[in-house]
């Protein structure tokens, strides 16, 4: 795309006149994984949720890399808004290792979807590129259709868990033929109160999947409400 060719470029130009720093603390960027720095992606480590029941109809379980605060906040937020897609291949990766003990029952990987106009805007989804690694690190197929957003969203940065509900209700719809009974792993970059992620699921089940789980790099929530 036109403006994210056009950032990249501008991005190599200032780096070849200014020393090279990393977008997520501003330190020099040194020996980096996707544009930022092994001191950010060491700080983010810990605080990691394996997967544990959720009480979500048709949702088994959760699983995230840790909290939405601190280096892995800034992390995903260089991921989403500073143009660096390579940050999708070391959060997957890692997801992923967080989820191979629960590997054996998961059937195929399904990113939630962003719709058309917004990923035209930031140039792709970042959920989907995150889901593209963890289905290559477990090994297990990568289902890009069987969701689509059929409706823009306004932002739910600052609502309510029931105002978030009536957001995104209705928001999806299912395009995979061949769900049914299968164990399905829901991938998003951040979940908050599981509004999304549980309007996902509840149409997943009703076009015949078994179960659907849940893995994201980041929570805000310590568990996900009913």
């Amino acid at each position: 795309m036109i403006h994210r060719s056009f950032g990249i470029a501008l991005r190599a130009l200032v780096e070849t006149v200014l020393p090279a720093e990393c977008p997520a603390c501003t330190g020099p960027l040194g020996d980096h994984l996707g544009g930022v720095c092994a001191a950010c992606w060491h700080e983010s480590a810990g605080n990691a949720q394996a997967p544990h029941p959720v009480s979500i109809s048709g949702l088994e379980s959760f699983t995230s890399l840790g909290p939405y605060e601190g280096r892995l906040r800034q992390i995903i937020r260089c991921l989403k808004f500073s143009d660096l897609p390579g940050l999708a291949e070391p959060l997957g990766d890692r997801l992923a290792d967080r989820l191979r003990a629960a590997a054996g029952g998961i059937d195929v990987v399904v990113p939630v979807p962003l719709h058309r106009m917004r990923r035209w805007r930031r140039g792709y989804n970042q959920a989907e590129l995150i889901a593209v690694h963890v289905a290559r690190r477990l090994d297990r197929p990568l289902s890009s259709r069987s969701l689509a957003r059929q409706r823009a969203t306004a932002s739910q940065r600052g609502r309510t868990r029931a105002e978030r509900v009536a957001n995104v209700h209705g928001a999806f719809r299912s395009r995979g033929a061949g769900l049914a009974g299968m164990r399905i792993l829901l991938v998003d970059d951040v979940v908050t109160t599981g509004a999304t992620v549980s309007e996902c699921a509840r149409v997943l089940c009703a076009a015949g999947a078994g179960v659907v789980h849940v893995a994201a790099a980041a929570r805000t929530l310590s568990r996900i409400d009913t």
